[in-house]
Parts: C-alpha cells; structure tokens; sequence
C-alpha cells in the first residue's frame, strides 16, 4: 500500500489535519460477532467533496472479538510504523472486560473513533457492513459483481433514499472553491496546485512486455467543436474522419494496406455511418482491400470500436488495424419517433425507461443520489478551468490535428480556416456564472447547460498492433492496452454506468483505483461524473486532469477514442510508467471502462 505525504496549509484545509501529512478518517462497525475496521488515509485537499466522500480503502481489519485481544497489539505496533499516524488503540476494551453482545465496546469503539478523527462523529455500523464517515455517502451502492446484478439494483432502489451530505458541510467547500482553483492558473513553483500533486501507482502491479500484447502506436483526434455554431458547423463528417485516419497514417508512416481492419464507432448517422465510413477510408488513402465495419454502443462507441480491434488482435484475427470515432452533431439530432416504437415495448418498464431524455436521467441521478446544484456547478467549473490551463500550456497539441476547412459566415462570406483548438472551452466561466443558469431540463432541476456536456461534432483514430507486429515495423510505442469491460445498469439513472464499469475492469486485472494515475471519466453530466467519482472514492486530481466534456464537447461516437488519444498523451507528458482509465456511461443504461498502461522506456526505445 502507498502512503502520500503532502504539503499542506492547515487553515486553508475542510479536514482534520493529522500529523501535518495525511487526512484521516475511520469508520468502525459490529456485524456477524466481529468488529470491522476501516481506516483511510488522503493525500489530497479536494474542496469539492466533504470528508465522507473521498474513500480510499488504504486498512481494511475485521476482528472477531474473541480474537480481539491477541490482535490490538498487533495493529498498534502497525498504525505506530514511520509516517503513520499513531493511534491510542488501548482505549478499546479488554476481552475479558466485553459484554456478549458487544453493545458496549461498541459505544467505546465510536468514542475512540471520535477522537482519532480530529472530534468528526463516528460513523457506526449497520448490520452486514459499516458505516461511511460522518453520514453515509448519498446513494452509496455496494461493490460491482457479476454475480450480483440483482442485489446491486435492489440497493440502487434502496440507498436512493439516503440524505445528501449537511449543509454546513456544502458552505464550507463552497467557501474554499475559489481559493483552491485559484492555484490551477497559478505558475509560481512556490504556489503549486494541490489539484496538481500527482498520485504514484504501485509498480508491482505492471507485467513484463510479451509479443502478444495489444500496444497503441498512434492516436489522434481533430480538434472538438461546438455543433450548429462552432468552427466546424460547415465542415463535412467525412473531413473530420478523413482527417483523423489520415493524421495517424502520417504520424506512423506505415502503409496503409498492412491495416487487417477499421472500426468506426458513430450514433447518429444512418445506419452507424457504415456507409459514410467506408467511403471516407477511400477519401484518405486507405486501400479497397483494408476491410471496414461501424458499431453504435451509444456514447462508448469510440472505445468500443477500439476495443473491437483489441479484441481482433487477441484472437489473432489480424496484428494491426485502427479504432475510430466520429460524430457531426450539426447535421445529425438522433431524435427518436416514439411512435415508430413497438408499442409492446413500452408495457415493460425498463424498455419504457430508454426513452426518457438524457437531461432527465441526469436529474434523476442528482434526485436519486443527493448530488446538489452546487456540486454540479463545481464539476462543471472544474473540467473548464483544467481544459484552459491545459490549452494555454499546449497540452493538446500532441493528440490534435489541424483541420483545414470552410465556415460560412454570418454575411454569406465563405472563410478558408485551420482549425486547431476545441472551440467550446470557455476560459470566464466563474461559479457566480454557472449558478445564475437556468435548468436545461426541469424548471426545478439542477441540471444547466453550464454543468452539462457540449454536442459537439469531432473525430479521433487510434492504431493498435500486436507488440510483435509494432517492433517489426519500428512503430512507436505510446501504450498498452490492458482490458476492456461493459457492464448494464438501470436505463433511468443511465449516469452511473461508471461506478459499475470500472470496478468490474479493475477487478478484471486485480488492480485498485490506488493503481491508477489518470481517470478520463466522460462528463456527459456533472450529476453522473460527481455521483461516479463519490462512489468510487477517487480523488479528482486523478479525475480529467485536462478537463473533460463539459469544456471540450461531447460528440458522442468520437469521444471513447478521443478520451483514449488524451489519456495517452498525458501518461507520457509524465514521463513515467502508469495505468490509466476510460470511461463513461451510455443510455439505455450501461457503462464502459477500458486499462490503458504508458511505459516511458518503450517509448523512448523507438
């Protein structure tokens, strides 16, 4: 386990302060004759999410008490290691000094707590499990299994009912948004962003490169516009495509006929845009003889069209082809007729439930699961002021292509341009702004334009290979691609595919959230991006460290393999070996989530 020590100002600080190094909060239960505890350490001041929220399992014990004499010394001479924080554990009481049903050592149990927490109220257990801090996490669900469908569902609809974190714990982290992403813009080495301090993976977890790893060798997008009125509101899909499949021929200079596939993940054209696709490969040079298809898992298409190459790979079916994205959002609404629906469908429930408007699932996850107009806001200020600081430092420039087009303006004058920046990244978004919105959806919702996802229009293209096939034709090595997973969640509540995906992938690789560096996790809400990243207790200066779709845009076919080409950039930005996610939800109810690793010393090797 990895323990962080941090820099820290303490009155600038919504936590306990303990040890001048970490943040600690512990939660502590009786269930089944055992005592469980749970202690969890925080490297990072986050203002957004109060204490309860940001889990990060770092000492999991479970004591059945007539062991739990034995056992103390044990875990006192542990929690008393160098760096930690060292903890009176005698208040507990003797074993020969507990009662049978354990009331109260139960009693002294939450006292202790009380006082290790910095006087934060212990948070005591329910029967089969314990409680989260200091009240229980707005619709905390249980861990995803796939054994376990049912139960998860079952607690969805149970734990929707719980309360929303206190109000004088929102006013204080409201007090201290501005002061902490002040730092986010701030250059001055002495005045580091805390949102800045990264997180170390645990190197033990990494394999040893083989011949049959599926390697990216390059991934690229356009740059990402807003649709009806950005740059690109004149611009052909198949420019967009064209340019992207042409952008990664180009950076790996290898000939297009040894591509043995492409996969184009669209939602909003006819027919997946399968017909468009194909022609579009012949637009840029790629050969008859390179095969082509297009898949529509809504708003994973991209990844899932990379993923179907990866899975192509595995198999052995070919050693090298392209994952693509695309979606043009001026031209193409996707608006259902519902009356061209069987009406059948509609007599049962969950079918009914994938035609409710995407903006009200939103509101439905905000309703369901306690997540404020304040939270949203700030998730939504957050991914602008990310995507700006990293436009201004030229982040972007390694994963974008510029894209020479046309745009008519307002007098009818037709412009040549080159387009080489997302347009919808707005640098004067301030809270003050945000909140003054108006809900999008629902006259009483939380859900505004400000804290939502962009339509935008945009592509990506990303090449994978088997790592034998990329070492024989000198390719560089910019990743791997670890693992891939899907997973279904009610289709009313669509949002939370996330918190079920990537658990079920990370399990997949017997890795933890504490394993990876950089989280994409596509904010097509900021109802469903902050309820995701409550849940699975990530620290959001792992969350979109670029900001994310409520700055960049979501157009949705494009935008699982657009995530793919930032994630990779950023991992080699950092110059060091690391795991990276991507994920996102999808309507009709579902979550995807994919394992990328970046190996600097492969890189730099070619």
């Amino acid at each position: 386990m990895n323990y962080y020590q941090i820099k820290h100002d303490s009155k600038d600080s919504p936590f306990p302060v303990i040890d001048r190094s970490y943040y600690m909060k512990c939660n502590a239960g009786v269930a089944n004759n055992a005592y469980h505890l749970e202690c969890e350490f925080y490297k990072e001041i986050d203002p957004q999410l109060s204490r309860q929220h940001l889990t990060s399992r770092n000492l999991h014990l479970t004591i059945r008490k007539k062991e739990s004499g034995p056992y103390w010394p044990r875990i006192l001479k542990q929690a008393q290691k160098p760096g930690w924080l060292k903890v009176d554990f005698n208040r507990w009481k003797d074993e020969d000094e507990s009662d049978e049903d354990g009331d109260s050592n139960k009693q002294d149990f939450s006292q202790m707590l009380q006082n290790m927490g910095g006087g934060m109220p212990g948070g005591m257990g329910m029967p089969g499990g314990f409680g989260v801090g200091d009240a229980a996490v707005p619709g905390d669900l249980p861990d995803s299994d796939d054994d376990s469908d049912d139960e998860m569902y079952h607690s969805l609809q149970k734990e929707s009912a719980k309360q929303q974190t206190s109000q004088q714990d929102q006013v204080l982290v409201m007090e201290r948004v501005d002061r902490i992403i002040g730092h986010l813009t701030n250059q001055s080495d002495s005045n580091q962003a805390r949102l800045d301090l990264l997180p170390t993976s645990s190197g033990s977890k990494f394999s040893e490169p083989h011949p049959d790893d599926v390697v990216i060798v390059s991934a690229k997008r356009t740059p990402v516009c807003k649709a009806n009125r950005g740059l690109f509101k004149d611009t052909q899909p198949a420019e967009l495509l064209a340019a992207a499949f042409r952008a990664v021929i180009d950076e790996t200079k290898i000939d297009p006929s040894v591509l043995g596939d492409i996969q184009v993940g669209n939602v909003l054209h006819t027919g997946a845009g399968a017909g468009l696709a194909r022609m579009t490969q012949f637009y840029a040079g790629i050969p008859e003889k390179v095969p082509l298809s297009t898949c529509n898992r809504q708003c994973a298409s991209g990844l899932q069209a990379v993923a179907n190459i990866f899975g192509a790979i595995k198999t052995g079916s070919i050693d090298i082809g392209i994952g693509a994205g695309l979606e043009n959002m001026t031209l193409q609404t996707g608006a259902v007729d519902e009356s061209m629906v069987y009406p059948k469908l509609l007599e049962n429930e969950l079918a009914k439930d994938c035609l409710i408007p995407m903006g009200i699932t939103s509101e439905n996850v905000a309703n369901r699961f306690g997540i404020t107009r304040q939270q949203q806001d700030y998730m939504g200020y957050l991914s602008q002021m990310k995507a700006v600081k990293a436009k201004e430092e030229g982040k972007f420039k390694d994963e974008i292509v510029p894209v020479k087009t046309q745009i008519k303006m307002k007098n009818g004058e037709v412009k040549d341009i080159t387009v080489d920046f997302d347009d919808g990244i707005r640098k004067g978004t301030t809270m003050e702004g945000l909140a003054k919105l108006k809900p999008a959806f629902n006259k009483d919702g939380s859900t505004t334009p400000g804290n939502s996802s962009q339509r935008s229009d945009g592509a990506a293209a990303v090449i994978l290979a088997k790592r034998s096939t990329a070492e024989r034709l000198g390719l560089p090595i910019l990743g791997k691609m670890v693992a891939y997973a899907v997973t279904g969640v009610p289709p009313d509540v669509m949002g939370i595919g996330p918190a079920f995906a990537i658990p079920k992938v990370l399990k997949m690789m017997d890795l933890t959230s504490e394993d990876i560096d950089v989280f994409e996790i596509n904010e097509a809400f900021a109802s469903q991006a902050t309820f995701c990243v409550q849940k699975l207790g990530i620290p959001l200066n792992k969350v979109n460290p670029n900001g994310g779709a409520i700055a960049m845009g979501h157009p949705l076919g494009c935008t699982g393999a657009r995530m793919v080409a930032t994630l990779l950039h950023e991992l080699k930005r950092r110059q060091k070996r690391a795991y990276g996610v991507v994920s996102m939800c999808m309507g009709t109810g579902m979550g995807a989530a994919a394992v990328f690793e970046h190996n600097p010393s492969e890189y730099q090797q070619q």
